[in-house]
């Protein structure tokens, strides 16, 4: 019994030496997984630290997934991460967050989403950790979970800084996404995804065009040349524009191994490009705009752009050349500038270098966040990607047309040119229209990284209308005929006005048009249209078309009463004899061609018979009169009758010897009209 417990007490002891020995090899595992961490964390190389801290807390029996590879990362906003100093003084929760931090800095929203979760009731230690949650929640598409965390936020957190302020512009996103979602024309879209698989190789983003045949890029993808543990460094490849790119080449042009480059631009002979150089990661970051010359079919190497595009100290990339050559957009945060990144514009010589100093693009197009990715289409749009105004999420793409010193108020170009993650860098192959074919960059289908995709627009009908009117009265006039001609005379239309007057047609696309206008009793009249400088609107209503009556002389003054000859009546009667008409026809003619003028019918009677009598029949008459003109077309509103009996004799009714007189009695008996007015 003694040599048997003595050999017990011999095991437990060995026992206890592995076990002290195991987990003194542990706690140095993790200790060395958290100092790597933490120093790959400080350098801004948070693909690395991501993976260091998940071992720390894997060797603590915590269990993380398989992680990816390092992509390539737009810099962030690292103010709110602190170092705890020795990696023995963090806590589980502190490196929970340096996890979801990471995640974050890679815009990997889907793996940080479940640490910022783990911590969003610590509002007193990780206070800004229920905003990150919200925001990877809206990144991730979980629109109503996204609203009740930023509604939370807000309602818990105190102080009114702009992380603040961003989760009310953050709530503002989630309802014009929600709009967006909604959109009619959705169906119009054609999305093709280019990158074969983002997560395989890194990432691709920064389309440009060498020409229309030849789509230039940058990618993170490992060279092949280098094995697979290659570090991801950005490089230019081509591939053509019908093409995946997946098949691309990388670029001739020299590559430093250490230095990334890409993110470029051509000018409109292809014989110079301008690059983007950089090294660093993130926080460290320090990039600057290159020319490089096409020679004997290969590059030359990059040389630092003159001038004063890049400033010491600070970030210049992105740039952009015109299609006329003369001038260069780039993106900079140095001095003078609205905010972080701003847009500039600076002329180019001939040679290629700036000819003068760089010029802002000023308050319309620049804000307090990062305006960044410029591209100016057809000489009248400028399009660029910002992270700060209301839009899908993340960096969203906007157009504002104008030029240089004048630029109208930016716009969202919506879903599905932007989606809830990053959407930057555009270019378009379209020649009038922006969306006819263009090419972006956006990891909407990807949980870390830009890939490329080619976006059309299916153009729907142009809508051509307009409305005829008379030029007097402006009012509209219906059953116009109009007939619509294009360019080379070509028939394109002919309708008729409705009862308001307007037309309308349909075009496949806007064009210089003739339309000519006509209607019975109006002098036909023909505009020449224009197309218009935006060939994207849907509808293009044109100015009224006036049509004029003919000019006809006026034959009589206005209220000067005129006699009509040879109007007759039954003796001591009203009804008018047909002997009558071809004399009141003139009226007629009169009131048609002057269709606007209005007339007062008269009768008068001779001396016989009573005053009142006369009066009456005098009365009766005139209305015969005016029922005869209405029968022939006239409207009743345009006449008025009125008798006079006996008491406007233009002849004596009686001689000078009190006798009868026939022939003054005879001029008397008559029937006169005025034109009151035409």
């Amino acid at each position: 019994m003694k040599r048997i417990s003595t050999s017990l007490f011999r095991i437990s002891i060995c026992s206890f030496a592995v076990l002290t020995s195991v987990l003194s090899a542990n706690a140095q595992f993790a200790y060395n997984y958290l100092k790597a961490a933490n120093n790959y964390f400080n350098k801004g190389d948070y693909y690395s630290a991501s993976q260091y801290y998940e071992k720390y807390i894997s060797t603590n029996n915590t269990s993380t997934k398989k992680q990816g590879f390092e992509p390539y990362t737009i810099a962030g906003n690292t103010a709110n991460i602190k170092s705890s100093g020795s990696p023995k003084s963090l806590s589980r929760a502190e490196v929970v967050y340096k996890i979801g931090e990471s995640y974050r800095m890679l815009r990997n929203f889907v793996k940080a989403e479940p640490y910022y979760k783990e911590l969003a009731d610590l509002a007193q230690q990780f206070p800004h950790a229920r905003f990150w949650l919200a925001k990877s929640l809206r990144s991730n598409s979980k629109f109503d979970d996204a609203e009740a965390e930023f509604s939370k936020f807000i309602n818990e957190y105190p102080t009114a800084d702009s992380i603040r302020n961003d989760a009310g512009k953050e709530l503002a996103n989630l309802r014009f996404i929600q709009a967006q979602l909604k959109k009619t024309d959705i169906k119009n879209y054609k999305i093709n995804r280019l990158t074969a698989d983002g997560q395989s190789h890194g990432a691709d983003y920064a389309p440009s065009l060498l020409n229309n045949n030849s789509l230039v890029f940058t990618s993170t993808r490992i060279d092949s040349t280098e094995g697979e543990t290659a570090k991801h460094i950005n490089r230019l490849y081509e591939v053509a524009t019908n093409s995946s790119a997946s098949a691309a080449t990388k670029l001739n042009i020299p590559q430093p191994s250490n230095v990334h480059q890409g993110v470029n631009t051509f000018s409109p002979d292809g014989s110079k490009m301008y690059l983007t150089k950089w090294s660093g990661e993130n926080v460290s970051k320090s990039a600057a705009i290159y020319l490089s010359r096409k020679e004997n079919g290969k590059w030359s190497d990059p040389v630092l752009l003159a001038g004063d595009v890049n400033a010491t100290g600070f970030n210049s990339q992105q740039p952009f050349v015109t299609a006329d050559g003369k001038s260069l957009y780039y993106a900079s945060d140095k001095p003078g500038g609205e905010g972080m990144f701003d847009l500039w514009i600076i002329s180019l010589q001939e040679d290629g270098n700036p000819a003068s100093s760089s010029l802002n693009l000023g308050k319309t197009i620049n804000t307090a966040n990062d305006e960044q990715a410029p591209f100016y289409h057809n000489g009248k749009t400028l399009v660029f990607s910002n992270n700060g105004r209301v839009g899908m999420g993340g960096y969203d793409l906007f157009q504002a047309e104008g030029t240089t010193n004048s630029w109208k108020e930016p716009e969202n170009l919506g879903y599905p040119v932007n989606s809830v993650k990053d959407d930057i860098y555009l270019v378009s192959n379209g020649s009038n229209y922006l969306l006819d074919n263009v090419y972006i960059s956006s990891d909407r289908s990807s949980e870390c990284c830009l890939e490329l995709y080619n976006i059309s627009k299916v153009r729907m009908k142009k809508v051509f209308t307009g409305v005829v009117v008379d030029c007097s009265t402006g009012s509209p006039i219906a059953a116009t005929e109009v007939k619509i001609v294009g360019t080379n005379n070509a028939a394109i239309a002919n309708i008729t006005t409705n009862e308001q007057g307007r037309y309308e047609v349909l075009l496949d696309e806007y064009q210089p048009l003739t339309v000519t206008a006509g209607k019975a009793g109006y002098i036909a009249k023909t505009h020449q249209i224009t197309a218009p400088a935006d060939a994207e609107r849907d509808t293009l209503a044109t100015a009224d078309i006036c049509l004029a009556m003919p000019i006809v002389e006026k034959p009589y003054e206005e209220n000067k009463q005129v006699v009509v000859d040879s109007v007759f009546y039954e003796f001591d009667k009203h009804k008018l004899k047909p002997s009558s008409y071809p004399s009141l026809n003139v009226v007629v003619d009169l009131l048609t061609k002057h269709p606007t003028a209005m007339l007062e019918i008269s009768a008068h009677t001779d001396s016989h018979g009573s005053d009142e009598y006369n009066l009456e029949l005098s009365e009766l008459r005139a209305k015969s009169v005016v029922e005869y003109l209405v029968s022939k077309g006239i409207e009743a509103t345009r006449l008025q009758s009125k008798g006079h009996g006996e008491t406007m004799p233009i002849a004596p009714n009686t001689k000078v010897n009190g006798k009868d007189n026939p022939a003054g009695r005879a001029k008397n008996r008559r029937v006169e009209f005025k034109v009151i007015h035409y």
